[in-house]
């Protein structure tokens, strides 16, 4: 999705996608749920604070290593149709790497690792990065979109497809942000290991594209179809598991740190 990064030193933050996500994840999991800071503290749960997560999100994030050569372009992308694109392996290494990083208390590792989750998780459940297929010609930028030139500049991309329909939906969600701020979403709360949630997200990756959210955007007789799932099932789906997967860290952090303490108590 769009993430305002528009240069090195130009970044959008106020309508990147990620970090209104980011934002809205993170207040329902630790402001309005039962999962307050607080408590997490009493237990040695440290999760980065929003802003470090934030700072991740822009040229420091994902979008930024691709355009420095440093993170693969099908590490964004996911075809459902042919299973081609490494977006669910992305998100497998840095949930892991996550908890991982919890569990040593690296407070810039895991601030990076919730950022990058985040923002492959995000970019999954995108219809945008649904289409494609996998290209030899270049080893960062080996994914083929009929809708974008990879390692263009943004002006170059901005009136294509690709650009334009996450642009627009950035819009979308800018202006109904409050709405999702206000709104409680159902976020799991049962702990389960990292196959179960990523089979799970995985059939929600399938339902989004099922949707065909992408083709009915740019048909003049269904875009306020398109608009509605945008609304109504994309951008909700992207919240609750942004959250499910912070909030799985967490658990499994948890657990992996009893199993420690019971297993020196045994010795």
């Amino acid at each position: 999705m769009f993430s305002g990064l528009l240069t090195r030193y130009v970044n959008l933050d106020f309508l990147s996608t990620h970090h209104i996500i980011n934002r809205i994840a993170y207040d329902h999991i630790f402001s309005r749920g039962r999962f307050f800071r607080k408590r997490l503290a009493r237990k040695r749960e440290q999760f980065p604070s929003l802003e470090s997560i934030q700072n991740f999100s822009g040229y420091e994030g994902p979008d930024g290593g691709w355009l420095r050569g440093e993170t693969k372009e099908s590490e964004h992308t996911f075809n459902p149709v042919s299973e081609q694109g490494h977006a669910l392996e992305a998100v497998s290494t840095q949930y892991q790497e996550l908890v991982q990083s919890l569990r040593n208390g690296d407070a810039r590792g895991s601030a990076r690792n919730a950022a990058y989750l985040s923002h492959y998780v995000v970019d999954a459940l995108d219809p945008a990065h649904h289409i494609g297929q996998h290209s030899a010609k270049h080893p960062v930028y080996n994914w083929e979109d009929p809708y974008l030139l990879s390692g263009a500049p943004f002006l170059y991309n901005f009136p294509k497809r690709h650009m334009w329909f996450e642009f627009r939906s950035a819009c979308f969600l800018y202006w109904q942000q409050k709405r999702y701020a206000l709104r409680r979403f159902h976020i799991p709360r049962r702990r389960t290991d990292v196959a179960h949630i990523l089979r799970a997200f995985k059939r929600r990756v399938r339902h989004v594209h099922r949707l065909n959210i992408y083709e009915k955007f740019f048909h003049k007789d269904l875009h306020v179809t398109a608009k509605q799932h945008i609304l109504r099932v994309m951008f909700p789906m992207m919240i609750t598991s942004v959250s499910h997967f912070w909030l799985s860290a967490l658990f499994q952090t948890r657990r992996l740190r009893r199993r420690s303490n019971s297993n020196i108590s045994l010795l």
